[in-house]
């Protein structure tokens, strides 16, 4: 599966929250056994009913439904400006994409937690939030003529 990202950058073919990563996993014992993971890591479970991602549209998102968040500002944006990520755009990166995008880096995770990520853990759950980074890779394959 090709990755997908969320409007921000975010990677949610491997986000834990994501319905994809919650289809890799054969049995409740070891999704069970991820969110305890994550929880160390992150600091959060990914919760039982998994992420459908930003590019669902308010009206298919099902009632009560946390994630993705409908008055996330640069979902609303984006979807008002019609790009599939903010790598399309003009203004990019704005000051809500900065903000959003380096807020779970594993700088930050390592000094949280006083010590370093290793490598599975930083691919599994901190290098999927990367969304400045990744941003900036769809950015550099994009020809003028993309930016809107």
């Amino acid at each position: 599966m090709p990755d997908i990202y969320s409007k921000c950058g975010m990677n949610c073919s491997r986000c834990p929250w994501s319905r994809y990563t919650h289809e890799t996993f054969k049995t409740d014992e070891d999704f069970q056994r991820f969110r305890d993971r994550c929880k160390k890591i992150l600091g959060y479970k990914p919760m039982e009913k998994p992420c459908l991602t930003c590019h669902t549209p308010d009206e298919e998102l099902p009632k009560g439904s946390r994630l993705p968040p409908r008055n996330c500002l640069v979902r609303q944006c984006a979807t008002k400006t019609g790009i599939q990520n903010c790598a399309y755009c003009s203004r990019f990166p704005c000051g809500h994409v900065k903000d959003l995008g380096t807020e779970w880096t594993r700088g930050k995770f390592e000094e949280k937690h006083k010590a370093p990520i290793s490598e599975e853990d930083y691919i599994t759950f901190i290098e999927p939030f990367e969304a400045l980074r990744h941003l900036e890779e769809i950015r550099t394959s994009l020809s003028p003529e993309d930016i809107v």
